[in-house]
Protein backbone atom coordinates (compact mmCIF):
# COMPACT_ATOMS: atom_id res chain seq x y z
CA UNK A 1 0.00 0.00 0.00
CA UNK A 2 1.78 3.80 -0.92
CA UNK A 3 2.60 5.29 2.04
CA UNK A 4 3.13 8.90 0.03
CA UNK A 5 1.46 9.87 -3.22
CA UNK A 6 2.69 13.16 -4.64
CA UNK A 7 2.61 15.11 -8.36
CA UNK A 8 4.90 15.00 -10.72
CA UNK A 9 6.17 18.67 -10.65
CA UNK A 10 7.00 18.18 -6.81
CA UNK A 11 8.80 14.66 -7.48
CA UNK A 12 10.73 16.49 -10.06
CA UNK A 13 11.91 18.78 -7.76
CA UNK A 14 12.87 16.80 -4.87
CA UNK A 15 14.06 13.57 -6.40
CA UNK A 16 16.98 12.90 -4.87
CA UNK A 17 14.57 13.43 -1.40
CA UNK A 18 12.28 11.19 -2.40
CA UNK A 19 14.73 8.78 -3.05
CA UNK A 20 16.44 8.76 0.22
CA UNK A 21 13.03 8.63 1.83
CA UNK A 22 12.24 5.24 -0.12
CA UNK A 23 15.43 3.96 0.70
CA UNK A 24 15.41 5.28 4.10
CA UNK A 25 11.76 4.36 5.85
CA UNK A 26 11.15 1.78 3.04
CA UNK A 27 7.92 3.31 2.09
CA UNK A 28 6.46 3.58 -1.24
CA UNK A 29 5.65 6.59 -3.21
CA UNK A 30 3.24 6.90 -6.05
CA UNK A 31 3.81 9.87 -8.29
CA UNK A 32 0.59 11.45 -9.94
CA UNK A 33 -0.25 13.01 -13.29
CA UNK A 34 -3.03 15.31 -13.40
CA UNK A 35 -4.18 13.21 -10.32
CA UNK A 36 -3.64 9.78 -11.82
CA UNK A 37 -1.43 7.41 -10.54
CA UNK A 38 1.69 7.11 -12.98
CA UNK A 39 4.58 6.00 -11.31
CA UNK A 40 5.30 3.83 -8.45
CA UNK A 41 8.46 4.21 -6.15
CA UNK A 42 9.50 1.04 -4.18
CA UNK A 43 12.97 0.06 -2.49
CA UNK A 44 14.40 -2.70 -4.75
CA UNK A 45 15.14 -6.20 -2.69
CA UNK A 46 18.60 -6.75 -2.86
CA UNK A 47 19.91 -9.23 -4.94
CA UNK A 48 20.97 -12.71 -3.76
CA UNK A 49 24.01 -13.84 -3.39
CA UNK A 50 24.16 -16.60 -6.10
CA UNK A 51 27.08 -18.25 -4.50
CA UNK A 52 25.38 -18.77 -1.03
CA UNK A 53 22.40 -19.93 -3.24
CA UNK A 54 24.62 -22.79 -4.58
CA UNK A 55 25.93 -23.37 -1.58
CA UNK A 56 22.54 -23.99 0.22
CA UNK A 57 20.96 -25.93 -2.23
CA UNK A 58 24.08 -28.59 -2.76
CA UNK A 59 23.95 -29.20 1.47
CA UNK A 60 20.39 -29.38 0.38
CA UNK A 61 20.73 -31.97 -2.11
CA UNK A 62 23.60 -34.00 0.06
CA UNK A 63 21.15 -34.15 2.70
CA UNK A 64 18.52 -35.74 0.68
CA UNK A 65 20.77 -37.79 -1.75
CA UNK A 66 21.57 -40.24 1.77
CA UNK A 67 19.44 -43.23 2.48
CA UNK A 68 16.49 -43.16 4.86
CA UNK A 69 17.01 -45.81 7.49
CA UNK A 70 13.73 -46.32 9.34
CA UNK A 71 13.27 -49.25 11.63
CA UNK A 72 11.40 -52.42 11.06
CA UNK A 73 10.48 -50.82 7.13
CA UNK A 74 12.72 -52.48 4.63
CA UNK A 75 12.25 -54.05 1.13
CA UNK A 76 10.75 -57.28 2.33
CA UNK A 77 7.77 -55.09 4.34
CA UNK A 78 6.53 -52.76 1.63
CA UNK A 79 5.88 -55.37 -0.01
CA UNK A 80 3.86 -57.79 2.58
CA UNK A 81 0.39 -57.54 2.01
CA UNK A 82 -1.59 -58.64 5.12
CA UNK A 83 1.26 -60.02 7.10
CA UNK A 84 1.82 -62.89 4.00
CA UNK A 85 4.95 -61.86 2.29
CA UNK A 86 4.63 -62.00 -1.41
CA UNK A 87 6.46 -65.28 -3.38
Amino acid sequence: MPSRYIGAREANQQFSALIKQVEDDDITIVITRRGQPVVQMTRVQPARDADAIAERMAALFATFSRPMHVDGINRKNIHDRDGVAET
